[in-house]
């Protein structure tokens, strides 16, 4: 599904280029100043919604669990996993160990290179397909990720990959009578869910990531133990699969078959079966980011409160680096829960921002450059949004449950897209210049109001009637189907002449 979206991405950007011109002024387009939290109430609230206070310490509670049983139950060890022992030189390694042994001198520590992980299972899991599995897998991070189920599963405790560092005790996670906990991070919209598990999420809480960079259980836990089953059943066919054709598995192939995203849809589902009640899904603190440069948002890639993870991603392949979880979440800084102004909008360069909340009746956003808008169900109280335009694959998306009412936009080039969900409370929909995709199922043509729709872009609406513009020269139907099948005529058309 990836390569053939870029692909398809690709000719479509190709043939849309002289059509473009107007939309490439967005490359000189420079970024305003960075917003700045209106005052300190506004920046306390900002940091509260997310479960944490100003100082960027977790609030109570932060274990969200059945405490019924497991209290006090979780093995005070951590393991981890290294390709060689030989390799145990890296000077960041070093510290991030120090830190785990400085911050839990009550612990065990279990240090497993492949050898002794493949001895590890060929012990434990003698009369299961793990060991055959392990010794064949195409990929060896999907070794390591088999091993850090299989460990926990056996010995309970808690496990973090090798540029994990922490930031305090994990004894309150010990304590906290959870029988597991995991992080809570990769917030994803529909359109960033499907293209990774191949389905749209059905319920709010299915949007949410399980990261298993870090995370703790006692032995046997059902998810622990589920998500292993999973992994080895994937693993088998991807086993299979890889080694019947000439197809090279990709980093998102990894994430799926034995990593996050199968992790994440193995407990998904078990949750809403009522499965795994005493599982504790943590969201990360407010803290400021300890990776030197750190781009990503403030509160991703954590383990709470108690540990950070580096992303050193020595696993990712070169060559897909641009794909790993497509968009990182903008960094805090940049929103702050203010709602820009007309003269200092909120500008979104190359990561993902998610809008919680605004205290005005309108959010100024400026431009967006590779990069994706969410206005969410999350009890946002303004009714009018309003932005300069969107460039380079970029897309605003107005859920389901939005409160706002009215979208105004200046341009969406041709690679870029405005999604405004039909169980929103959009009603209309003002905009200067269409190259790209405008898909608004829920309103009517007669509520669209524009200047010019090139020829290439496409609008969905309600009623398949033309919008209210000066010039016409797209496609306009009631289905995004149609745009699709109109794109892929028009890159025939044009590849057939030039």
């Amino acid at each position: 599904l990836s390569i053939t979206k870029s692909v398809r991405k690709d000719e479509q950007m190709r043939f849309n280029t002289g059509l473009s011109l107007l939309s490439s002024l967005g490359f000189f387009l420079l970024p305003s100043s960075v917003i700045a939290a209106e005052d300190e109430k506004k920046l306390e609230a900002a940091r509260m919604i997310r479960g944490v206070s100003v100082e960027g310490k977790a609030e109570d509670p932060l274990f969200t669990c059945d405490r019924s049983e497991n209290a006090g139950a979780i093995p005070k060890v951590i393991i981890q996993t290294v390709k060689s022992k030989d390799n145990l030189d890296d000077e960041d390694w070093s510290r991030y160990h120090v830190s785990l042994r400085e911050k839990n001198p009550e612990f065990d520590f279990l240090l497993f290179d492949d050898e002794e992980a493949l001895e590890f299972v060929d012990e434990h899991f003698q009369d299961s397909a793990l060991p055959e599995v392990m010794r064949n897998m195409p990929r060896s991070v999907m070794k390591a990720d088999l091993f850090r189920l299989a460990a926990v599963a056996v010995l309970g405790g808690f496990y973090m990959d090798m540029d994990v560092i922490a930031k305090d005790s994990f004894d309150p996670i010990v304590s906290s009578g959870c029988g597991a906990v995991f992080p809570k991070e990769w917030w994803k919209d529909d359109q960033a869910y499907l293209d990774r598990h191949f389905k749209l999420p059905s319920d709010d809480e299915d949007h949410w990531q399980v990261g298993n960079y870090a995370f703790a259980a006692v032995p046997n836990h059902p998810l622990v133990v589920d998500s292993l089953d999973e992994a080895i059943k994937r693993s088998a066919d991807s086993i299979t699969f890889f080694s019947e054709s000439d197809a090279e598995m990709s980093d998102l192939d990894v994430l799926r078959t034995t990593g996050p995203y199968m992790i994440s849809e193995v407990y998904h589902e078990g949750r809403k079966a009522g499965k795994y009640g005493d599982v504790s899904h943590i969201q990360g603190d407010m803290s400021k980011p300890l990776k030197d440069g750190q781009k990503y948002g403030y509160d991703w890639h954590k383990f709470g409160p108690f540990a950070e993870h580096m992303l050193s991603h020595t696993w990712v392949k070169e060559s897909t680096n641009a794909e790993y979880d497509y968009l990182p979440p903008c960094p805090y800084y940049v929103y702050r829960g203010g709602c820009g102004s007309r003269w200092s909008p909120i500008n979104v360069f190359g990561c993902e921002l998610r809008v919680e909340f605004c205290y005005d009746d309108t959010f100024y956003l400026g431009n967006v450059y590779s990069g994706g808008v969410i206005v969410d169900r999350l009890g946002n109280s303004f009714t009018n949004f309003k932005s300069s335009g969107f460039y380079s694959g970029s897309v605003l998306n107005i859920t389901q449950g939005s409160a706002v009412q009215e979208v105004i936009f200046d341009i969406v080039d041709d690679s870029s897209k405005v999604e405004i969900s039909s169980g929103s409370d959009v009603d209309k929909v003002t905009f200067g210049y269409n190259y790209g995709r405008i898909v608004a199922p829920g309103v009517p043509g007669s509520h669209m109001f524009g200047s010019f729709l090139s020829w290439g872009s496409c609008v969905v609406n309600s009623d398949g009637v033309r919008p209210n513009v000066w010039s016409n020269f797209g496609k306009v139907t009631t289905s995004e189907d149609q745009c699709d099948a109109t794109a892929d005529a028009m890159t025939s058309l044009f590849t057939s002449i030039f």
